[in-house]
């Protein structure tokens, strides 16, 4: 019976552990999405053309300014694409 007490007790403090964690990541989660959002508005108005793109040569995100001269309803319409899907990429 004792064991089984000790088994029980240590299963519980096993799961207050895990919720304790899963507080703390929520939180570290909210907090860096948080960060994100600040910097893609730094990045967003930045003067000049912004952009950045993958090993694979596909824009990831972009500035206004990028996104208005390209044609685009908003800077995240430019995901996925590359140069030849603009008009000065079809030289």
């Amino acid at each position: 019976q004792q064991d089984l007490n000790n088994k029980m007790n240590r299963r519980e403090d096993s799961v207050e552990k895990l919720k304790n964690e899963v507080i703390e990541l929520r939180a570290s989660n909210k907090k860096l999405e948080h960060e994100k959002k600040n910097l893609e508005n730094i990045i967003r108005s930045m003067p000049g053309y912004v952009y950045w793109k993958n090993t694979k040569s596909e824009y990831m995100g972009c500035n206004y300014n990028l996104a208005m001269v390209s044609n685009l309803g908003s800077c995240e319409e430019i995901v996925g694409k590359i140069d030849s899907d603009f008009e000065w990429g079809e030289e």
